[in-house]
Protein backbone atom coordinates (compact mmCIF):
# COMPACT_ATOMS: atom_id res chain seq x y z
CA UNK A 1 0.00 0.00 0.00
CA UNK A 2 2.94 2.59 0.90
CA UNK A 3 4.46 2.23 -2.26
CA UNK A 4 1.33 2.61 -4.70
CA UNK A 5 0.70 5.89 -2.46
CA UNK A 6 4.37 6.70 -2.85
CA UNK A 7 3.97 6.02 -6.56
CA UNK A 8 0.90 8.13 -6.60
CA UNK A 9 2.35 11.46 -5.15
CA UNK A 10 5.26 10.89 -7.24
CA UNK A 11 3.31 10.93 -10.39
CA UNK A 12 1.67 13.88 -8.62
CA UNK A 13 4.49 15.88 -7.84
CA UNK A 14 5.67 15.77 -11.40
CA UNK A 15 2.73 16.38 -13.03
CA UNK A 16 1.55 19.79 -10.36
CA UNK A 17 5.45 20.66 -11.09
CA UNK A 18 5.48 21.06 -15.03
CA UNK A 19 1.54 22.41 -14.93
CA UNK A 20 2.01 26.44 -15.37
CA UNK A 21 1.03 28.67 -17.95
CA UNK A 22 1.57 32.54 -18.56
CA UNK A 23 -0.04 35.12 -20.41
CA UNK A 24 1.86 37.92 -22.70
CA UNK A 25 0.92 40.00 -24.69
CA UNK A 26 3.86 41.02 -27.10
CA UNK A 27 4.57 44.84 -28.13
CA UNK A 28 7.62 46.29 -29.34
CA UNK A 29 8.59 47.52 -25.36
CA UNK A 30 7.19 43.88 -24.18
CA UNK A 31 8.97 42.07 -26.39
CA UNK A 32 12.69 41.38 -25.10
CA UNK A 33 10.42 40.48 -21.75
CA UNK A 34 9.74 37.28 -23.80
CA UNK A 35 12.28 37.21 -25.99
CA UNK A 36 10.40 37.49 -29.19
CA UNK A 37 12.25 39.08 -31.80
CA UNK A 38 9.43 40.95 -34.23
CA UNK A 39 10.35 43.54 -37.16
CA UNK A 40 7.78 45.69 -38.81
CA UNK A 41 8.41 48.05 -41.95
CA UNK A 42 5.83 49.90 -42.91
CA UNK A 43 6.11 50.73 -46.79
CA UNK A 44 5.02 53.97 -48.45
CA UNK A 45 1.47 52.53 -50.01
CA UNK A 46 0.99 51.86 -46.12
CA UNK A 47 1.48 47.87 -46.02
CA UNK A 48 2.80 46.73 -42.42
CA UNK A 49 4.91 43.38 -43.16
CA UNK A 50 5.57 42.05 -40.06
CA UNK A 51 8.07 39.10 -39.22
CA UNK A 52 9.02 37.18 -36.62
CA UNK A 53 10.29 33.52 -35.66
CA UNK A 54 7.64 31.01 -35.12
CA UNK A 55 7.20 30.83 -31.78
CA UNK A 56 7.00 27.19 -30.49
CA UNK A 57 6.21 25.68 -33.71
CA UNK A 58 5.09 22.96 -34.43
CA UNK A 59 3.61 22.36 -31.42
CA UNK A 60 2.17 26.00 -30.92
CA UNK A 61 -0.32 27.36 -33.72
CA UNK A 62 -0.92 30.94 -34.82
CA UNK A 63 -3.77 32.93 -35.88
CA UNK A 64 -4.70 36.16 -37.34
CA UNK A 65 -7.43 37.73 -35.45
CA UNK A 66 -8.90 40.93 -36.87
CA UNK A 67 -11.86 42.87 -35.13
CA UNK A 68 -14.00 45.91 -36.21
CA UNK A 69 -12.50 47.73 -32.72
CA UNK A 70 -9.13 47.88 -30.23
CA UNK A 71 -8.92 45.15 -28.01
CA UNK A 72 -8.18 45.80 -24.36
CA UNK A 73 -4.85 43.29 -23.11
CA UNK A 74 -7.77 41.27 -21.06
CA UNK A 75 -9.71 40.98 -24.55
CA UNK A 76 -7.05 39.58 -26.13
CA UNK A 77 -6.53 36.60 -24.20
CA UNK A 78 -8.64 34.10 -26.63
CA UNK A 79 -7.75 30.99 -24.95
CA UNK A 80 -11.16 29.72 -24.16
CA UNK A 81 -12.50 31.21 -27.59
CA UNK A 82 -9.48 28.67 -29.48
CA UNK A 83 -10.21 25.71 -27.46
CA UNK A 84 -13.64 25.47 -26.43
CA UNK A 85 -15.16 28.03 -29.21
CA UNK A 86 -16.67 30.52 -26.44
CA UNK A 87 -16.20 34.31 -25.31
CA UNK A 88 -15.07 35.27 -28.62
CA UNK A 89 -13.65 38.84 -28.82
CA UNK A 90 -15.64 41.31 -29.50
CA UNK A 91 -16.36 42.82 -32.86
CA UNK A 92 -14.95 39.88 -34.23
CA UNK A 93 -14.35 40.38 -37.82
CA UNK A 94 -12.15 37.17 -39.07
CA UNK A 95 -9.67 34.59 -37.47
CA UNK A 96 -7.44 32.74 -39.55
CA UNK A 97 -5.24 30.42 -38.85
CA UNK A 98 -1.61 31.04 -40.14
CA UNK A 99 1.03 28.64 -41.22
CA UNK A 100 4.70 29.49 -40.99
CA UNK A 101 7.10 29.74 -43.90
CA UNK A 102 10.49 28.02 -43.67
CA UNK A 103 13.66 29.22 -45.71
CA UNK A 104 14.94 25.64 -46.63
CA UNK A 105 12.94 23.76 -49.35
CA UNK A 106 12.68 20.27 -47.76
CA UNK A 107 9.62 21.28 -45.30
CA UNK A 108 9.46 17.62 -44.09
CA UNK A 109 13.37 17.47 -42.24
CA UNK A 110 13.10 18.26 -38.97
CA UNK A 111 16.09 20.17 -38.92
CA UNK A 112 14.10 23.27 -40.77
CA UNK A 113 11.36 23.81 -37.85
CA UNK A 114 13.95 26.22 -36.18
CA UNK A 115 13.94 28.04 -39.46
CA UNK A 116 10.49 28.36 -39.47
CA UNK A 117 9.15 31.78 -38.98
CA UNK A 118 5.68 34.30 -39.51
CA UNK A 119 5.29 37.15 -42.06
CA UNK A 120 2.40 39.03 -41.99
CA UNK A 121 1.44 42.02 -45.04
CA UNK A 122 -1.70 43.54 -43.76
CA UNK A 123 -2.73 47.23 -44.61
CA UNK A 124 -1.21 49.95 -42.27
CA UNK A 125 -5.07 51.32 -41.56
CA UNK A 126 -6.79 47.92 -40.48
CA UNK A 127 -3.58 46.77 -38.29
CA UNK A 128 -4.95 48.87 -35.29
CA UNK A 129 -7.28 46.01 -34.56
CA UNK A 130 -5.31 43.35 -35.63
CA UNK A 131 -3.63 40.40 -33.52
CA UNK A 132 -1.37 37.39 -34.06
CA UNK A 133 -2.74 34.80 -31.66
CA UNK A 134 -0.18 31.96 -30.36
CA UNK A 135 -1.32 28.95 -28.48
CA UNK A 136 -1.22 25.43 -28.47
CA UNK A 137 -4.06 23.99 -30.64
CA UNK A 138 -5.79 22.44 -27.83
CA UNK A 139 -5.73 22.03 -23.97
CA UNK A 140 -2.22 20.50 -23.26
CA UNK A 141 -0.50 19.86 -19.34
CA UNK A 142 2.60 21.67 -20.79
CA UNK A 143 3.21 24.97 -19.98
CA UNK A 144 5.16 28.22 -21.32
CA UNK A 145 3.57 31.24 -22.65
CA UNK A 146 0.52 31.91 -24.96
CA UNK A 147 0.50 34.98 -27.01
CA UNK A 148 -1.05 37.99 -28.43
CA UNK A 149 0.99 40.03 -30.41
CA UNK A 150 -0.75 43.48 -31.13
CA UNK A 151 0.08 44.19 -34.46
CA UNK A 152 -1.01 47.87 -34.18
CA UNK A 153 1.77 48.25 -32.30
CA UNK A 154 3.91 47.20 -34.37
CA UNK A 155 2.49 49.15 -37.57
CA UNK A 156 2.59 52.62 -35.97
CA UNK A 157 -0.47 52.57 -34.54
Amino acid sequence: MTKIISLFLLLYTQQALASWSGYAVVTPESQSEYEVDIKAVVSPSGICTVKFKAIGYPDKHAWLILTSSKLSNKEQKLRNYLWEDIDAPPNLVLKSKINPAIDKLNFLDNENVNDAYYEIKITNKISHSAYIYIDFPHPVNDGGYYYSIDLGAYCGW
